[in-house]
């Protein structure tokens, strides 16, 4: 009944009143614990969630193995990196993230920064989920949102594809993802993304033509996860190109 109510119920309807959108569901940021790497099993171990990360980071200890980021960063800035802005949840449930700027994180009308956004696009990519598809403890120009857009602005430019990021903060709780994304307003042609389980995703939408499973979870060479549950910079990159390709 669960998932029934939070999960099978919420794409069906929406794709009932949007049926020129092209809904993609793809496996959330979780850690393969069947063929967990040895940096993977330290952080299971020691169950080392985000929190943890950032505490020994205000402890003045950087808790990442070597050349962990693409680039170099202080604990100063890695401390900023995992910024979270306040937020809001109206009286509908709906949860929006107040404008927020520093050299790493920026929010812009409630929406993550994406860079490398078209000024004039023909079709917009709507990246929906939590914390991990926000980006908490990544700069801006490394969100899964902006390494999607960059696939887009390498691979297919002339398409014009703009991504955009409606990452939030829903602590788990799939209702507050529905109440954003039946906010927003969509145009024909649309796409959006969305976290799902692999085997709802395969057993129930099968046979619906504009519902779309990808299995994006390949791993290409790196650690996935900078803490437990939480993607790194290796991880999203990963995950956005097996999403394009």
């Amino acid at each position: 009944l669960e998932h029934y109510i939070f999960k099978i119920r919420p794409v069906k309807n929406f794709i009932c009143h949007h049926k020129n959108i092209i809904v993609i569901l793809i496996d959330n940021f979780t850690p393969d614990f069947k063929n967990l790497t040895d940096w993977e099993k330290y952080l299971n171990d020691n169950k080392l969630t985000r929190e943890k990360m950032v505490e020994r980071l205000n402890n003045g200890e950087n808790p990442y193995p070597e050349n962990f980021y693409d680039a170099e960063y202080s604990v100063e800035d890695l401390i900023s990196l995992h910024a979270v802005p306040n937020r809001t949840v109206d009286a509908r449930g709906v949860m929006t993230i107040d404008d927020y700027s520093s050299q790493y994180v920026n929010v812009c009308d409630g929406k993550r920064v994406t860079v490398g956004q078209p000024e004039v696009a023909k079709r917009t990519v709507h990246v929906f989920g939590g914390c991990g598809f926000y980006g908490i403890g990544m700069p801006d120009k490394s969100t899964f949102a902006s390494r999607l857009q960059s696939q887009f602005n390498e691979y297919a430019l002339e398409e014009g594809f703009c991504v955009v990021n409606h990452g939030s903060f829903i602590w788990g709780k799939l209702d507050a993802m529905w109440y954003i994304l039946n906010v927003v307003d969509y145009k024909d042609g649309d796409i959006i993304v969305l976290p799902y389980n692999q085997r709802w995703a395969q057993f129930f939408y099968r046979n619906i033509d504009n519902i779309i499973y990808a299995d994006i979870t390949q791993r290409n060479g790196g650690e996935l996860f900078n803490d437990a549950w939480h993607p790194s910079e290796n991880g999203i990159r990963t995950y956005a190109t097996n999403l394009f390709t």
